[in-house]
Parts: C-alpha cells; sequence; structure tokens
C-alpha cells in the first residue's frame, strides 16, 4: 500500500499550514458536537499538559531525595519501528529506554520519503510511555499524523477521564480519509501502594488525575495482641489505596501498517514493564520479545496479547488489596467480639 498523505506531517502541522490558530491540546481533541464529559476530559488534559512545553526545552533531573519529584518527572517511553522502506531505517532512539527529550526526538524523525513512489509493504510502530507527565503528552500529540488523530483521541479521552471509565472498542473511522480501524481499551483498577510510591500528577489546581486513599483507616484504635496483626498495622500507616489506568489503542489501514500507543500507570509496581535497562529485552506492551526480521504481529492478536496481559497484572492487584483488606477487618471482627 502507498502511505496516507496525511501520514507525512502532523495534524497539528496541517492545521497550522491551513492559517488556523492552534491551541495545541484543544485543537487536537476538538470535536464536534461536544459533550460536558468530554469537554471535562479535553480540559484535564489541557491542565495536565500546562508545563509540559517548558519541560520539553529544559530537561529537568529527578532529585532521588524527593520522592515526589523522583517519580514524577520523567516517564519511561520506549518506541520501535519495523519496516523495510523506513527513511531512516537505524536511529539512536529506537528500541532505548528513553526520556522525554529522546522521545520528542525520536517521535519528530521522518519515517518516510513524501516524494517515494512505492508501496509499503509492512510498517508498524509501537509506543510506550509508562507514567506519562505532560511533556511526553505533547511530545506525542505533536507527532500524530492525521489518519491516526481520531485514534490518538480516544485514547487520551480514556486516559484523562475522571474518574476513569473502563471501555472496549472496534471501530471503523472515517474521520481521515483512507478509512481507519481503532482498536481501543481503557482498564482502570485500584492497587496497594505507599506514601513513597504516590501518584501525585495532577490535572488541575489541587485536583489529582488519580484517586488515592490512605489506609490508615484500618488501624485498630486499641491494637491487639499477635505478632502478625502488629506486623500488618505497622504497615497500613505507610500504605495507599492507588488508583491506575492502563489503556491501548491500536489504529491503522491494514495488518501491514499500524500504529499502538500504550499510556501505563505503575508508580507502584516494585518490577515495571520498563527497567533500567538501556536496551529492553522485550517489547513492554505484550512482554515478548521483538519477532524475528520477516514476523510480525496483526493488530488484533497483539491487543488481545496486551489485554490478556493486563488483565492478569489488575488480578494480581485486586488480589493484593483483598489480603489487605482481610487482615484489617478479620482482627477488627475479632476486636469486635471481645469487647
Amino acid at each position: 500500500m502507498l502511505i496516507p498523505s496525511g501520514d507525512y506531517k502532523s495534524y497539528l502541522d496541517i492545521v497550522r499550514d491551513a492559517s488556523i490558530e492552534v491551541n495545541e491540546i484543544p485543537s487536537f481533541m476538538f470535536l464536534f458536537p461536544s459533550m460536558p464529559s468530554w469537554e471535562r476530559r479535553v480540559s484535564n488534559a489541557e491542565s495536565f499538559c500546562e508545563h509540559g512545553d517548558f519541560a520539553l526545552q529544559h530537561f529537568v533531573h529527578a532529585d532521588q531525595s524527593n520522592s515526589q519529584v523522583c517519580y514524577v518527572k520523567e516517564p519511561r517511553a520506549w518506541i520501535s519501528d519495523y519496516s523495510p522502506n523506513l527513511q531512516n531505517a537505524v536511529y539512536p532512539t529506537a528500541n532505548k529506554l528513553l526520556n522525554n527529550i529522546e522521545l520528542n526526538e525520536a517521535l519528530q524523525i521522518i519515517r518516510f520519503d513524501p516524494d517515494a513512489t512505492d508501496e509499503v509493504g509492512i510498517h508498524t510502530r509501537r509506543i510506550y510511555i509508562g507514567n506519562p507527565n505532560g511533556a511526553s503528552i505533547l511530545a506525542l500529540i505533536r507527532a500524530v499524523p492525521a489518519t491516526q488523530v481520531d485514534g490518538f483521541r480516544k485514547l487520551l479521552a480514556g486516559y484523562f477521564a475522571t474518574p476513569p471509565v473502563p471501555s472496549l472498542m472496534l471501530i471503523d473511522s472515517d474521520w481521515w480519509p483512507p478509512a481507519s480501524f481503532i482498536i481501543a481499551f481503557n482498564l482502570p483498577f485500584f492497587a496497594i501502594s505507599t506514601t513513597e510510591r504516590q501518584d501525585h500528577r495532577k490535572c488541575g489546581t489541587n485536583k489529582n488525575l488519580r484517586a488515592q486513599y490512605s489506609l490508615e483507616f484500618l488501624l485498630l484504635e486499641e491494637s491487639t495482641s499477635g505478632e502478625e496483626f502488629q506486623e500488618a498495622t505497622n504497615s497500613f500507616g505507610n500504605l495507599v489505596l492507588q488508583e491506575g489506568v492502563f489503556s491501548v489503542m491500536i489504529t491503522g489501514q491494514s495488518d501491514n501498517y499500524w500504529t499502538a500507543i500504550c499510556l501505563d500507570d505503575d508508580f507502584f509496581d516494585e518490577h515495571p514493564r520498563l527497567c533500567d535497562d538501556e536496551i529492553p529485552a522485550s517489547d513492554p506492551i505484550i512482554q515478548i520479545p521483538p519477532p524475528s526480521p520477516g514476523g510480525f504481529w496483526s493488530p488484533r492478536a497483539y491487543a488481545l496479547q496486551a489485554l490478556v496481559l493486563q488483565l492478569g497484572k489488575i488480578i494480581e492487584y485486586h488480589e493484593d488489596v483483598r489480603y489487605h483488606l482481610k487482615i484489617s477487618l478479620d482482627h477488627y471482627v475479632s476486636y469486635i467480639a471481645a469487647s
């Protein structure tokens, strides 16, 4: 297939070329007719990205002594392209752990020659961003081609809904020709975290992007005997119930030409999908090593693998929540019975 003309430059650049004033987040997520729930999500995204442009221009190192700054400043990002027709077949940021600046640079690389007339047999792109911040979201939308905008809008609308709403969709979109398929799912969940690993991201003044609840209320006013309970009560004061969201969207024109993007909240996870290794051993979205040359995933199989993997993780997170609540409730019942 020939690369769609709308894929040679970003959607926002096309809008600018038409001499239309661009306010990046509202312009990118513009929808007519708009609904109040959609407008709230756009407002959340705009507030979330408020200082993103500054962060892209001025790299800020995380302060390891400050737990809030350490976990908020830099997301973990990864990009992988597969195609025999890439204009830049090898570039320094491919298949590496990326910070905001490196992510932005990788997304700005021109992948196709606008003057090319040869058909592209296969081209897939996969993007993973763990704990995205405003800078990484801005870098992302500034590079999205017009044919993929509808899918990315749905991804961001799901990710920035407060409270988050579970969703699963498989649709055809004719918002920008040629028509594209969109496979997307948004999975909210809760997990046990600690005060040091809370999600401190904001989407407005004093408005947390994700809910979090201290588990201090699980402590009994009068302690009871028992080594296990004493250990549990000592830990409850440091624990929080942290909300998270896992969002995936895949869009394209065929099994051979598609893009996948994953936004993942994993502040609390001791084993993140992207570790400190410079070159990841596996695709963080599906946690399987990249296919050998000549082999590739269909978008449907890729989406199903990502969905199954994350549902398994959510089961583990919720089992951990149930475990902590059970300890407290069992001892609370015992305490009441003994009173």
